[in-house]
């Protein structure tokens, strides 16, 4: 980015991600660019594969994935890629011995940054972009096995592991180095005991609508890694499940940000399809966008209007603890709480498909 005199260029380019835009991020559209699922067991027609050790590398196809069986060993796409990018792809380890670093890394070359995932050290799951592995969150007990996704938007980069169980572990967001094409490698630090597995690798192209120059880079990626999440339509609205710890007006905020907002739930053809399609599928309660903080009783929806539908359970709600806020159950019913984070999920909704 060239740097222009006038206080605005400097306070636009003071983080490569912002623009001098004002409007909010309305969407986030991705380009598939790249797909390979291993089938056909022509690595060589999509990849390059070394090692960086003296060790002789490993890498091999195996039903259907590409397995490594000693450290230091990678594949790099054939490929340059340039622009905004999401690198998606499977990984496992199976067994566990360490080899005493990372189990997985990608790098996007050009950009001079590693992503990297730790299985297992000392009892947890760590993840981050270069350094050590300080962002620990994931119990080592928790399945080692899920999808890593390397986002490259303006400059920075954040790296993403969600495992078969749906937990999650975010990096904070690093700056990079811009380029203009670049070649995609994976690491793979495997061991003969304990091998690690590749597979289904997915690199889109990002493209964005305008951005907001007075909201942070974390911000901006919480918007792509939203997005990222499922979208679901249903009678002209669009449901994304939000898988996130957070207070009501945070909560609100990223939703509207988005162009959306929390849901509501005006009719019961609404609640049976939310409880049906989000609450079945993750077998836990959500938070949705009703309160009644402002008077206790009077519940309105996130954006002020009034609840005119509702379905509570029985003997709901009772104010229990002072509880001001609304899950839906697996029944489909609705419970008051007393913090909007009790539940870990929330869902954001669109008039028509953002």
């Amino acid at each position: 980015m060239r740097y222009f005199p006038g206080l605005v260029a400097l306070m636009c380019a003071a983080f490569l991600l912002y623009s001098c835009a004002t409007a909010p991020v309305h969407k986030i559209e991705y380009e598939l660019l790249f797909s390979d699922d291993f089938e056909n067991d022509q690595l060589e027609d999509n990849w390059t594969t070394g090692s960086e050790c003296p060790d002789r590398p490993t890498i091999q196809i195996v039903d259907g994935r590409v397995e490594a069986t000693t450290n230091c060993n990678f594949i790099e796409t054939r490929q340059e890629f340039s622009g905004n990018l999401k690198i998606e792809f499977d990984i496992e380890k199976v067994g566990e011995q360490n080899y005493g670093g990372w189990d997985f890394a990608v790098t996007i070359n050009e950009a001079h940054r590693w992503a990297n995932i730790r299985f297992d050290e000392h009892g947890v799951d760590g993840i981050n972009i270069d350094g050590p592995a300080d962002e620990f969150t994931i119990p080592g007990e928790a399945i080692n096995r899920g999808t890593a996704i390397l986002t490259y938007f303006s400059g920075m980069m954040q790296f993403v592991f969600v495992n078969d169980e749906g937990q999650e572990l975010i990096s904070a967001v690093r700056r990079a180095n811009e380029f203009e094409r670049s070649k995609i490698r994976i690491h793979i630090a495997g061991e003969r005991a304990t091998p690690r597995y590749v597979d289904n690798v997915r690199i889109y192209g990002i493209t964005a609508d305008v951005f907001r120059a007075d909201v942070s880079s974390r911000e901006h990626f919480e918007v792509i890694e939203s997005q990222r999440r499922e979208k679901i339509e249903f009678m002209g609205h669009t449901y994304q499940l939000i898988k996130d710890s957070t207070d009501f007006d945070t909560a609100k905020g990223r939703c509207e940000q988005m162009g959306g907002y929390l849901v509501r739930i005006d009719n019961d053809e609404e609640n049976r399809f939310i409880t049906e399609t989000f609450v079945h599928r993750i077998e836990r309660h959500v938070m949705i966008g009703a309160t009644d903080r402002a008077q206790e009783g009077v519940w309105l929806w996130a954006d002020g209007s009034k609840v005119e539908f509702t379905r509570w359970g029985e003997n709901e709600p009772n104010n229990a603890n002072d509880e001001d806020y609304v899950e839906l159950t697996g029944g489909g019913h609705w419970n008051d709480l007393q913090r909007f984070d009790e539940q870990k999920f929330y869902i954001c909704e669109w008039d028509t498909s953002p």
